[in-house]
């Protein structure tokens, strides 16, 4: 076997070759870090994080597999885990915090296909971190493993379509929809509906691409507290300073500064949404009118396009005002969030 040590802006990480199988396999002391967590090869001292996740009720509800009856089927697929590892099948990470490496998140692995250069990526968070971010900034840094260090052409994830915190991850980390499956999997006899997402090279090293810029405002956007509407090319969130009650922006999820440089199949996403926001605006709050505005160019002032729209109750709504001078119930963010829940999806 031929060894030899990749090194590059992301990883720092030793591989082997073996140029008999021309199978690649990582050291299994690689550690992915991301900006609050570490990622590493589970150990048995996991053992009773990974079980206790499983004993919370609802937590198997949309895995393929049930919650084990004792540790030792754990212990088990500990062992499996290491040797998929070794031969170079699947990678499989507990996720830890950075600062304190004894609290344990969760789990992310990848492995392959019975396609070339496709990969399938697959997670879990324990149910006392969920909700907090962990898995996006998690999923994050796998796709950068898989294209730069197992060189994927194509990673694909599927989830149950019950379980909309897992497409929320995968939709913001760029995926895309790829297909329905009726029958995913079978379940106490009961099959399962799932959708299976993916994002290729090209589109992850656009994404990335667009993420490195300097703009503030597409940094804001990433788990927005006041968010609407998103999925994997558009968002929609309450705007901070409003103008009245329900104003919000739309905007792309990858930094385009102005309306012009829009591609067509996004500018129609943005105005369809739009058209729905309208709608659920005239349904709830009944205004006499509503306005739509773009700024571009020197005018933008955030450098990132986005399309106001905002209920219009008089004459006087029509002009820039600041949070002091708002009505009481315009900032009202979560009351407003919660009137328009449902209205967008």
């Amino acid at each position: 076997m031929f060894r030899f040590y990749l090194k590059d802006e992301h990883f720092l990480s030793s591989f082997y070759w073996n140029l008999n199988f021309g199978v690649m396999t990582i050291s299994i002391d690689k550690v992915i870090g991301t900006d609050k967590y570490l990622l590493r090869l589970p150990n048995e001292r996991d053992i009773d994080f990974i079980f206790s996740a499983t004993q919370f009720p609802g937590f198997n509800d949309f895995m393929q597999w049930d919650a084990p009856d004792s540790k030792k089927i754990i212990v088990q697929n500990l062992r499996q885990t290491i040797q998929k590892w070794k031969i170079g099948t699947e990678y499989n990470f507990t996720i830890v915090n950075k600062i304190d490496e004894n609290q344990r998140l969760g789990r992310i692995s990848i492995r392959k296909t019975g396609k070339k250069n496709i990969w399938h990526l697959g997670y879990w968070t324990h149910p006392l971190h969920q909700g907090k971010g962990v898995m996006t900034e998690a999923v994050a840094s796998i796709l950068g493993f898989g294209f730069n260090t197992l060189l994927a052409k194509e990673i694909r994830s599927r989830y149950a379509i019950q379980n909309k915190a897992s497409e929320k991850v995968l939709f913001k980390n760029g995926f895309r929809f790829l297909k329905h499956l009726e029958r995913g999997f079978q379940k106490e006899g009961i099959w399962i509906r799932e959708n299976e997402l993916r994002i290729k090279r090209k589109e992850w090293s656009a994404r990335s691409k667009s993420q490195s810029t300097d703009c503030t405002f597409c940094k804001t956007l990433i788990d927005h507290p006041h968010t609407l509407f998103e999925n994997e090319n558009i968002i929609a969130i309450l705007d901070a300073d409003p103008i009245t009650v329900a104003h919000i922006i739309i905007c792309p999820k990858n930094h385009i500064t102005d309306f012009h440089l829009l591609p067509d199949e996004i500018l129609l996403e943005i105005m369809q949404l739009a058209k729905k926001y309208v709608k659920a605006l005239n349904k709830i709050f009944q205004p006499k009118g509503y306005s739509m505005m773009i700024n571009g160019g020197k005018y933008n002032d955030i450098k990132h396009m986005h399309l106001h729209i905002f209920p219009r109750f008089s004459q006087k709504d029509f002009r820039w005002v600041y949070n002091e001078h708002l009505p009481k119930e315009a900032s009202k963010f979560e009351v407003v969030k919660k009137l328009l829940e449902g209205h967008l999806s």
